[in-house]
């Protein structure tokens, strides 16, 4: 719902605006990987996996910062799809990072800070 609407094309959105996603954009999620290369490994204890950081959006606040970049989220159609609406809703919204954040790994970026890095990268 946001790479389409700002290249002018339609996007379809089978979710609720209310629905919370947990996001990282891809530039967060390397500097993440390349944060952990560089963690010395006790660093992760027994347990030897971490949450990235990331951030907790709504559909409705994605379509706000589509809207603050200039996309027109008049091209977003809603169409339900109780199919999708199953799998999307057994994903958690929400991530304890308190680990990474504790290994020093860097924090994610705003969904206004992904929807920017995207729009300079294509």
């Amino acid at each position: 719902i946001l790479r389409e609407p700002l290249a002018g094309q339609r996007a379809v959105c089978p979710m609720d605006l209310d629905t919370d996603l947990w996001l990282a954009s891809p530039r967060s999620a390397l500097r993440s990987l390349e944060h952990a290369l560089d963690v010395d490994g006790a660093a992760f204890g027994d347990y030897r996996c971490v949450n990235a950081p990331g951030v907790t959006v709504s559909v409705e606040e994605m379509l706000a910062a589509l809207a603050r970049h200039g996309g027109d989220r008049g091209l977003v159609d809603f169409v339900p799809d109780p199919a999708v609406a199953a799998i999307v809703g057994t994903w958690p919204a929400r991530f304890d990072t308190s680990k990474a954040a504790a290994m020093g790994f860097p924090d994610a970026c705003s969904i206004d800070a992904m929807v920017r890095s995207h729009i300079e990268d294509e």
